[in-house]
C-alpha cells in the first residue's frame, strides 16, 4: 500500500514554508525577492514579498514578528490566483494550510488542533471539489480512520492508521461502491 499523501503533505508544508534567496527559482518559476523589514536584535519584523521574475507579479507574501512568520503566508500562481494560504500562530506555529487548484477550488486543507498542535485534520479534494481523502494527523503522520473517495463521492477505500502505518482491516470498493476486497494489516 502506498503512503504518497503523507509524503505529498510533508512536501507541501516544506515547499510553502521555504523562501527563495534574493534571486533564484522556486517551484520551477523564476522569482525575485523584494522585502521590507525592520530589524530588532537581528530579528526580522515586517512584511515580506516575493515577486516572479517580471518584478510585478507577487509570488508570496508573509509577515514576520521577532523573526517568525505570524498570521497568513500566501503564495500565488503566476497569474495572481491564490495557490496556498498558510496560517501561523503568534508563536510561529502552523495553524492551518489551504491549497487551491488553479481553478480556485480547494485541493487540500489542514487544520491543526488548537489544544494540541501536533494533531490535525487533513482533507484532500478532487478537482471537482468533492472530497478525495480524509484523515487525521499526529506528529505529521496519519493516525486513526482514513477514507478515500472516487471523483463522484463514492467510497473507494477505508481503513485505519496507527503511528503512520496501515493497521487492521482495510476495505476496498469498486467505483459503484461494492466491496471488492479486504486486506488485514
Amino acid at each position: 500500500m502506498r503512503r504518497c499523501r503523507p509524503i505529498v503533505l510533508a512536501a507541501l508544508i516544506a515547499a510553502v514554508s521555504c523562501t527563495a534567496g534574493p534571486e533564484g527559482t522556486e517551484g520551477g518559476a523564476s522569482r525575485r525577492e523584494t522585502a521590507s523589514f525592520s530589524h530588532s536584535d537581528s530579528r526580522l519584523d515586517g512584511t515580506y514579498t516575493l515577486y516572479y521574475a517580471d518584478g510585478k507579479t507577487v509570488s508570496r507574501t508573509a509577515s514576520y514578528k521577532d523573526g517568525m512568520i505570524v498570521g497568513e503566508e500566501t503564495s500565488y500562481y503566476e497569474d495572481g490566483k491564490i495557490e496556498t494560504v498558510m496560517v501561523h500562530g503568534d508563536d510561529g506555529s502552523l495553524v492551518a494550510i489551504t491549497a487551491y487548484y488553479h481553478s480556485g477550488l480547494k485541493s487540500m486543507s489542514l487544520r491543526m488542533n488548537d489544544e494540541n498542535p501536533k494533531i490535525g485534520e487533513v482533507t484532500f479534494y478532487h478537482e471537482n471539489g468533492l472530497v478525495s481523502e480524509k484523515f487525521s494527523l499526529s506528529r505529521m503522520s496519519p493516525e486513526g480512520p482514513f477514507f478515500s473517495y472516487y471523483e463522484d463521492g463514492t467510497i473507494k477505500k477505508e481503513g485505519e492508521y496507527r503511528g503512520g502505518r496501515l493497521v487492521g482491516v482495510w476495505k476496498f470498493y469498486d467505483p459503484s461502491g461494492n466491496l471488492e476486497r479486504t486486506v488485514n494489516y
